[in-house]
C-alpha cells in the first residue's frame, strides 16, 4: 500500500480491486445475476439468520391453544428465537464482507435500516459466524443518504454505516469494509462510483474507478495517535 498526500492534506490509498466472485469471497451464496457486469457475483441475495421460527404465524398454530399461541408470540419477541431474512451483497478487498441494507420487502429509497439504534452486538455474530461465509465475515450495516429522492432509480453519494468486523466485533471504522459498501451499494443500483461512507470513526471518501482501472481508491485524514519507543 503506497498512500498519496493530496494538497488539501487529506490522504489517498489505493486499495486494489475488488473481487466478486462467491469463490473469491469465499461464501457459499449462490451468485444471482443481478450485475450484468458481474453475473458471478452475489448481489442482493437472502440471507437467513436466527433461529427457526417463523415470523408469521402458520394456520395450524393459529387454532393452536391459547397458552401454547401466547408461548410463541413471547418467543417471537426473543433474539435468538425468530429466523429473520437479510439482502447482502457479498465483497472481497483482500478479505470477506458482506454488506446489507435490510432485509426482503424494505426496497424503499435507501432502504429502511436504522442503523443509529440496530442492534449490531446481537446481528454480528449471527452474520459473521454464518455457516454460508467458511472464512467467517465482515458484516456492515448501511443506509444510503439522500437529499430530495425522487424515485427508486436515483442514485445517492453519501452513505451511513455500522461495522462489525470478524474477531474484533464492533468498530468505529473499517477501511476494506467502507471500500466494500460502495462497491455492493453501486452493484445493487443505490451509489454512485464515488462516495462519502459515514462511519462512528469520521466520514471516508471512497471511490470505485470501475470504468479507469476497476481499482477503489479510499481517501480521508491522517493524524498523529501515539510515539512510542520499543525496546529490541
Amino acid at each position: 500500500i503506497i498512500p498519496e498526500v493530496n494538497p488539501n492534506g487529506l490522504v489517498s490509498v489505493d486499495m486494489g480491486e475488488p473481487r466478486l466472485e462467491a469463490a473469491e469471497v469465499p461464501t457459499t451464496l449462490a451468485a444471482t445475476g443481478e450485475s450484468e457486469d458481474h453475473p458471478g457475483a452475489v448481489v442482493l441475495q437472502e440471507l437467513e439468520v436466527g433461529g427457526e421460527m417463523e415470523a408469521v404465524p402458520d394456520a395450524e398454530e393459529m387454532f393452536a391453544p391459547y397458552e401454547e399461541r401466547m408461548e410463541k408470540n413471547i418467543a417471537r419477541r426473543t433474539q435468538g428465537k425468530l429466523k429473520e431474512r437479510w439482502l447482502v451483497t457479498c465483497v472481497s478487498m483482500g478479505n470477506p464482507h458482506a454488506v446489507t441494507f435490510g432485509r426482503p420487502g424494505e426496497e424503499t429509497l435507501g432502504g429502511v435500516l436504522d442503523v443509529d439504534n440496530l442492534d449490531v452486538d446481537y446481528y454480528g455474530p449471527l452474520f459473521e459466524k454464518h455457516a454460508t461465509f467458511p472464512e467467517k465475515i465482515n458484516a456492515h450495516f448501511c443506509r444510503a443518504l439522500y437529499d430530495s429522492p425522487e424515485s427508486l432509480d436515483d442514485l445517492t453519494d453519501a452513505v451511513k454505516v455500522v461495522h462489525w468486523e470478524r474477531g474484533a466485533g464492533k468498530t468505529l471504522a473499517c477501511g476494506t469494509g467502507a471500500c466494500s459498501v460502495v462497491v455492493a451499494g453501486v452493484l445493487e443500483g443505490r451509489l454512485k462510483d464515488k462516495c462519502l461512507v459515514y462511519v462512528p470513526g469520521g466520514p471516508l471518501q471512497i471511490e470505485w474507478r470501475r470504468s479507469k482501472d476497476n481499482h477503489v481508491i479510499m481517501t480521508g485524514p491522517a493524524q498523529l495517535v501515539y510515539k512510542g519507543l520499543i525496546p529490541v
